[in-house]
């Protein structure tokens, strides 16, 4: 029986054309998984088990799709048998070839000389096996993210396997570049929905280095497990090697962290005279330079957490040399753990932090426990209570080779504040607090002054005897500070709606909020000065205070999406000094804080402090301004003031970065120097598969030699993510 262009739900298929000899038993089967075939022409053969379809041939269940020029398709298993021009589409995944096997039911196929489209790769094979339900062997096959029909770049593997379908494991693989071969791996592991790259290349060359090749491989080890092999070139200073392994649960990212291990055999420490005065008996021609770093988190419970940081250096220089962008995030890497368990009431912390390098300075807290207590109500009554308390061994560590004493102590701190919120005529807020703080020093600093007598010689050659005093620093024994604290906070809202129209598309109204505050402190001297103390950190740095903040806090805002929202937001404030100390004015600086939102694409922050009391100018001031395009570009802007030590002014801009050309560029400018300090330049183009990029970057010292350095760069448009970043 034959039907032109005419589609048949088997489900059905009794009502439709009148079989009615169909068995029962098809028939429950079928109706337990819709089928639906279109093609030119339908045949049922052995006895209505099998039907065939020929020309134009559509079958799909579901997600899963099959076309070809003839399939033949059992009603019982939902074995289907594809050949010519061959289409499957399956979970997203395209499969294409000349002949190909496949169940509806179990989802499960064979296909041979196939090309697989699994967004963003397209893998062909000219051979191909089933070695199980989950796994296939391939020959000869061609790996590539750039389309079947391109050949920018690619991979061919002599063998290779899929697993479950999401999984690729290649042997002996090659990589080209518009057919040349330029890279070998013995393997490679891929996940077929990772969105990582697997190979980085960054040649270029740099004053520092000469010409350099940084390298980079990326390889899936596990579903949890990832691996990156560095292998790196610089023509001044060697080779340098890196291995990486990176770790994170796939499911519920309740841990993750890394691993980076780097060896640089560096021919040239010392790039002039200057730089061998300062890195003299830090590090040494002759001397290895690695890094090691670990990081991890790992979510133990919802409540608890592990947080681990590792850093060991071979000296305080090899951060900055090889590994430049970490360097500039931290000059001096941290070395912690810490498990921190979070409950709304509390947070308890069990940290221990270790000096791993001994050329930095630290303080070691082996270990320090710590209890936050954030502001609660003590049951029905009106107060609030406020608490924090730590206990800690501490350590002050000097540089190797410093002149300094190292001291420690064990340290117990507990801080305990009342609050007693009250609101007067309706709209005045009064909050008096009181609180008390004591501080235990398992040992404090004991000076010791002693004579101490010199013999000697004048200018006759006639015996001399001098006495002189020698100042000594030891460990005295543990005392207990005590600081108590009374205080106040007072505010109030006033509003002032300017107009409730629609402003423009998306703003509705317009209001005014005016919000004076102030805030009063007196804590009387305490029986332990800071002078009297080892100091480890700001607790032992407490003393007395008689103050008095006051400020005022501006907002103008709308309604944007229903919700509201500030368009500007301007607050300023001041500290009264009522017990000045000697030298002291009775006011501090002004300081300012102002966000402006007004534009949605736009967005301005200021904060500064200005010296209005001796100097009448700023001490400090910080500007940020960003402004985003409709195309995608961004500018932005920054400034930064410090008074005697900073006047500079740094600009970025991102241009078209969704074209397929596009630019990025940076620049800073010490305006006290008249110095362009940096200024880098990158160019991109995408073709149909790969992004290239060229690179200028330069800067410059007020003493030693600059530094410039032109990079390229390429990379796979379906991987943005790059692991060989210049300077790492």
């Amino acid at each position: 029986m034959r039907f032109a262009s005419y589609r048949v739900w088997l489900g059905t298929v009794c009502l439709l054309v009148g079989l009615a000899s169909l068995s029962v038993q098809a028939g429950e089967a079928l109706e337990a998984l819709p089928i639906d075939i279109q093609a030119d022409r339908l045949e049922y053969r052995d006895e209505r088990r099998f039907i065939v379809g020929t020309g134009n041939v559509r079958i799909s269940s579901g997600p899963d799709i099959m076309q070809a020029d003839y399939i033949s398709l059992d009603t019982q298993t939902y074995d289907a048998h594809a050949r010519g021009s061959v289409y499957v589409e399956r979970e997203g995944r395209v499969y294409q070839g000349e002949e190909a096997r496949y169940n509806f039911r179990t989802r499960q196929g064979d296909f041979l000389d196939f090309e697989v489209s699994d967004p963003p790769f397209f893998i062909t094979a000219a051979d191909t096996d089933r070695l199980s339900e989950n796994e296939f062997f391939m020959r000869s096959a061609m790996i590539t993210t750039c389309g079947p029909d391109s050949r920018e770049f690619y991979a061919r593997a002599r063998e290779a396997f899929v697993i479950r379908g999401d999984r690729l494991r290649a042997r002996h693989v090659v990589f080209y570049y518009w057919g040349v071969p330029i890279f070998y791996s013995p393997f490679v592991t891929k996940h077929l929905g990772d969105r990582s790259t697997d190979i980085d290349i960054v040649p270029g060359y740099r004053s520092r280095y000469g010409a350099f090749l940084l390298t980079a491989y990326g390889y899936r080890i596990t579903d949890e497990l990832r691996g990156r092999t560095r292998v790196d070139y610089r023509a001044k200073r060697g080779f340098g090697f890196g291995q990486d392994f990176l770790w994170r649960d796939p499911d519920e990212s309740r841990w993750q962290g890394d691993f980076a291990a780097y060896y640089a055999d560096d021919k040239k420490v010392y790039r002039n005279e200057r730089e061998r005065n300062i890195r003299s008996g830090l590090v040494d021609e002759k001397d290895e330079r690695y890094r090691f770093r670990l990081r991890h988190r790992h979510g133990l419970t919802d409540n608890d957490t592990l947080r681990l940081r590792l850093n060991y250096l071979s000296d305080p220089f090899v951060l900055e040399d090889f590994f430049e962008s970490e360097f500039r995030l931290s000059t001096v890497p941290e070395n912690f753990a810490t498990v921190t368990h979070y409950n709304p009431r509390y947070t308890l912390s069990l940290s221990v932090v270790k000096r791993l390098n001994d050329f930095f300075s630290t303080v070691d807290r082996l270990p320090e426990v710590s209890l936050q207590v954030p502001q609660l109500r003590l049951g029905e009554t009106p107060f609030f209570y406020e608490g924090e308390s730590s206990a800690a061994y501490l350590e002050r560590l000097f540089p190797k080779g410093s002149d300094d004493r190292d001291y420690s102590a064990f340290r117990l701190d507990s801080r305990h504040m009342f609050f007693y919120p009250t609101r007067h005529f309706g709209w005045l807020n009064v909050v008096p607090r009181s609180g008390y703080r004591f501080t235990y020093y398992s040992a404090v600093p004991e000076v010791r002054t002693t004579l101490e007598t010199v013999e000697g010689e004048d200018e006759d050659g006639l015996p001399t005897i001098e006495e002189r005093e020698v100042t000594e620093v030891r460990d005295g024994s543990g005392d207990l500070r005590n600081i108590f604290e009374l205080g106040f906070e007072t505010s109030f809202k006033a509003f002032k709606e300017l107009h409730n129209r629609d402003r423009n598309d998306f703003d509705v109204g317009l209001r005014h909020v005016f919000e004076p505050f102030t805030d009063y402190t007196f804590v009387p001297e305490p029986n332990l000065l800071p002078s009297d103390l080892y100091q480890f950190d700001e607790v032992d740095r407490l003393g007395k205070r008689n103050d008095l903040l006051f400020g005022v806090r501006n907002k103008w805002q709308t309604k944007r999406n229903h919700r509201l929202h500030d368009l500007f937001d301007l607050t300023l404030s001041t500290f009264y000094f009522l017990d000045p100390e000697p030298g002291q004015k009775d006011f501090s600086s002004l300081f300012i804080d102002a966000r402006l939102r007004y534009w949605r694409n736009f967005w301005l922050t200021f904060d500064a402090s200005y010296d209005y009391m001796t100097e009448n100018e700023f001490e400090t001031a910080n500007v940020q301004t960003a402004w985003r395009l409709a195309n995608g570009s961004t500018l932005a802007a920054e400034y930064r003031f410090r008074r005697d030590r900073r006047d500079q002014i740094a600009g970025e801009i991102n241009l078209f970065p969704d074209n397929r050309y596009s630019y990025t560029g940076y620049a800073r400018y010490a305006l006290d120097e008249s110095l362009l300090e940096e200024h880098s330049h990158f160019i991109r183009f995408k073709s149909d598969c790969l992004g290239y990029g060229l690179g200028v970057r330069h800067l410059q010292y007020l003493e030693g030699e600059d530094d410039y350095r032109v990079w390229f760069q390429f990379w796979l448009l379906a991987f943005p993510e790059r692991i060989a970043q210049l300077g790492r």
